[in-house]
């Protein structure tokens, strides 16, 4: 951990100093869009970031980061994230799993090449999202030869691998893939599917069974054959479990206080080559290839000042935060104070789109387990700032859990129901919190 927390470095402290002049303030602009894009990342996508880094830029080395004695009191938090670090959460990429596959196919040459274009065109749903003409645009430049009859069946042979589903291009055709057509009911989920989807989506059951001729027992029946396709089906090649999470702050109690600690334990230490250095000096080399060594030498050093001035703003605006929320620390979700983003950008004389980069996406490793950093604030009670974001949302879970599945509340009166809580809330409080809870609509949550 480093020392004091100081205000923030001025502007040319941070950045290469200018002189005045418009060129010159662009070629600034892209060190500043790095501290900018760094402070925002967390944890993990800043290794990523890094290894990048690393790859593309021969004035980088890293170097294992020493351990500091004064962090020792964070041994049993570190190995717990450690622990968590040796999860895999991916059991490989969508493109290594269907590659395997496409081996196995035997396909020629120019055939795997299509197949493989098109696994690299794939979302992260395993859904081909680009128009036929976008595609063969896309393959022109790759120099795969065929045109349009090659590009129909290379997606006809994707779509025919596993998980069944893959290359679709929309949901409706995701399902349809998905069908068994051996199955005695395959016609009927078929025209459910390609007739009916938007009615299912708003839960209109009574309409579907009527259009398809059926009582609405046996469109349940239905439903729950259609409830065993996957909306995502590259979810089944993406992951074994659910994500690891891994926290950028860990803190801990410590007596009356806390300790707190930006975890940078384990990830390398950027540092500008002393060989490129050396070389970017050496007036035998072409001038050419010293210029180029000094622009990587600059673009190096403005990586690792943005990686400083991000630990610095994190551990400020996280050891501030938790000076707030001291009452939850040691009181857990009970203890949870209303606070306001703007609040504490005030209190760190930070503009609030810092304090807002700096915690969106971050967790925390506490004596409550690993939580949101942005759980912290709150944001929507306008007329009742002692009650917590938290708390209404909680209050509005509790209302829905407990509702009658046949006659749903609405959110007027959810509304009205917080309000006797002592929630002062407006409907369209009441609509957003429901939607960040997953909840849907009282519409579709009636049961027939």
């Amino acid at each position: 951990m480093n020392g004091p927390d100081r205000a923030p470095r001025a502007a040319h402290g941070l950045f290469p100093r200018l002189e005045t002049g418009m060129s010159q303030q662009l070629l600034l602009l892209p060190h500043m869009l790095q501290s900018i894009e760094v402070l925002a990342l967390p944890v993990e996508a800043l290794e990523a970031r890094l290894s990048k880094a690393f790859g593309e830029n021969e004035a980088l080395e890293f170097r294992e980061r020493r351990r500091r004695p004064r962090q020792r009191d964070f041994d049993r938090a570190q190995a717990n994230q450690d622990l968590l670090a040796e999860v895999p959460s991916r059991r490989g990429g969508l493109a290594e799993e269907l590659d395997k596959q496409i081996v196995l196919l035997e396909l020629s040459a120019p055939d795997a090449a299509w197949l493989r274009f098109l696994v690299g065109a794939l979302d992260e749903r395993g859904f081909l999202v680009l128009s036929d003409d976008e595609l063969l645009a896309l393959a022109d430049q790759a120099r795969l030869a065929g045109g349009r009859d090659a590009l129909g069946l290379a997606i006809a042979r994707l779509q025919a691998l596993e998980p069944r589903g893959i290359g679709a291009r929309d949901l409706r055709e995701a399902l349809l893939l998905q069908l068994d057509r051996r199955s005695g009911d395959h016609a009927l989920l078929a025209r459910l599917v390609e007739e009916f989807l938007d009615d299912l989506s708003r839960n209109r059951l009574p309409q579907v069974a009527r259009g398809l001729g059926i009582d609405l027992a046996r469109l349940r029946e239905l439903l729950e054959q259609l409830r065993g396709l996957s909306a995502r089906p590259a979810a089944e090649l993406t992951s074994d479990a659910a994500p690891c999470v891994r926290p950028d702050v860990v803190v801990e109690r410590d007596g009356a206080g806390f300790r707190l600690m930006v975890v940078r334990e384990g990830m390398p230490e950027p540092i500008v080559s002393k060989r490129v250095e050396r070389l970017a000096a050496d007036r035998t080399q072409p001038a050419a290839v010293r210029t180029r060594l000094r622009e990587r030498i600059g673009e190096a050093r403005a990586l690792i000042q943005a990686l400083e001035q991000r630990h610095t703003t994190l551990r400020r605006v996280a050891r501030a935060l938790f000076e707030r929320q001291q009452r939850w620390l040691d009181e857990g979700p009970p203890g949870l104070v209303p606070l306001r983003m703007g609040e504490l950008a005030a209190e760190l004389a930070m503009h609030q789109s810092t304090v807002s980069r700096a915690i969106n996406g971050k967790w925390a490793q506490t004596p409550w387990g690993i939580v949101a950093l942005r759980s912290f604030f709150q944001s929507g009670l306008a007329s009742s700032p002692e009650v917590s974001r938290e708390h209404a949302r909680s209050a509005l879970r509790e209302l829905v859990a407990l509702e009658d599945p046949r006659a749903p509340l609405s959110d007027d009166v959810l509304m009205e129901r917080l309000r006797r809580r002592g929630f002062d809330v407006a409907r369209r409080t009441v609509a957003k919190y429901r939607e960040e809870l997953g909840i849907k609509s009282s519409y579709l949550r009636r049961q027939f």
